[in-house]
């Protein structure tokens, strides 16, 4: 097995240094590019990466509009300017309060060079992002501005993204609703050939690579995970039972469980098994029913199934409908208490997965058939 993953690793490392030729000389997208990095002269500093290294009029002006510096790294050697950073920001609409915010979220955001910033901004305006669309980004994951420093790194992701045939439309949804993507192209390639491989060994007989496009679409945030955090959880469910056509079953409709940790992964899989007193094969087939269970936490599970033992509904109930593990305790509770005025008998649990409309019509005729019976 070792020896199967340096394999998988040589090859995917070479399809990335192919790869990267090809990336830089296309003229799809480019932007005149200056590059400028903030300087920390002293090598003897040694501070933890989240920490912000700042100099003595930083801190002045950041304590000034109401930044709590004391856990910041204060020397003369940092060439940083927070009060130019500021007024940079303030200009495109995002206030002193919402820097704030973005502080708490990563202190480094105050040593961004703001001629950096304005490259990014305009190499996402080139694109067709709106200075209102780039805000919201870069207060979600201020850290995407942040690394790489200069715009290259937003250049070679677009350009990755436009050469596996995504649309400008497609481009622009994934980087919204994922923009932590756009700091590392790299680790991009390498999930979408580690996933790949994994289809292809376990015998997907239709297109890899559109198999992968298609998560990248969905699950954008797998691709800014580690491939050996994603190897880890594939470790998981193998151990667990699940290979071949079971495990493409569960990446492709809980693609979530590849990028949570692997140690939550296996404590959810873990309770599932022992609270249903499951085997191997039906701890398969029920996650196979409803892969999306994966992405509830271990606490809701545990206490759904409390509950539900409680009120005598059986392991094999939940077994074929274990979506309504997913719903909120509060609503599992709600409807058990109407559904016993009309007499209803728990052979199933479906009925905790219907919506609003659809679960007042089924008491409607519980009711009907209870006066009928009367």
């Amino acid at each position: 097995m070792a020896i199967v993953t340096v394999l998988r690793r040589t090859v995917m490392m070479a399809a990335h240094i192919q790869n990267i030729g090809y990336l830089y000389h296309r003229q799809h997208f480019c932007c005149h590019l200056t590059f400028r990095f903030i300087t920390i002269k002293s090598s003897s500093i040694n501070v933890p990466w989240k920490k912000a290294i700042i100099n003595s009029d930083d801190e002045r002006f950041l304590t000034s509009i109401g930044v709590d510096t004391r856990t910041m790294h204060i020397t003369e050697n940092s060439d940083t300017n927070a009060e130019k950073l500021v007024n940079y920001l303030n200009k495109k609409g995002i206030s002193c309060d919402d820097f704030i915010r973005t502080i708490k979220k990563t202190q480094r955001i105050v040593m961004v060079n703001p001629i950096d910033l304005d490259e990014k901004f305009c190499v996402l305006l080139k694109f067709g992002f709106t200075t209102n669309q780039i805000v919201k980004t870069l207060l979600k994951a201020p850290t995407a501005f942040i690394r790489p420093r200069t715009s290259t790194g937003f250049i070679s992701v677009i350009n990755y993204l436009q050469s596996i045939e995504f649309s400008d439309q497609s481009i622009t949804s994934i980087i919204l609703k994922c923009p932590w993507i756009l700091s590392n192209e790299a680790n991009i390639q390498r999930v979408m050939w580690y996933l790949q491989t994994i289809f292809t060994d376990h015998g997907y007989e239709a297109d890899a690579f559109t198999k992968a496009k298609a998560i990248l679409r969905t699950e954008s945030m797998l691709f800014t995970q580690a491939v050996s955090k994603i190897e880890q959880n594939i470790s998981v469910l193998l151990s667990h039972g699940f290979n071949g056509e079971n495990l493409i079953k569960v990446i492709d409709n809980c693609p979530y469980s590849l990028r949570c940790r692997s140690h939550t992964l296996t404590s959810k899989l873990t309770c599932l098994q022992f609270k249903l007193d499951l085997d191997r094969r039906q701890l398969v087939d029920t996650i196979g029913r409803y892969s999306q269970i994966l992405e509830v936490s271990v606490e809701k599970i545990q206490t759904n199934i409390d509950f539900l033992h409680s009120e005598g509904i059986s392991n094999k109930a939940i077994q074929r409908c274990p979506t309504a593990l997913k719903r909120s305790l509060a609503l599992l509770m709600e409807r058990c208490q109407i559904l016993k005025q009309v007499n209803y008998h728990f052979t199933s649990v479906s009925v905790f997965t219907k919506s609003p409309k659809h679960f007042g019509e089924r008491i409607e005729q519980l009711c009907r058939r209870k006066h009928a019976g009367n």
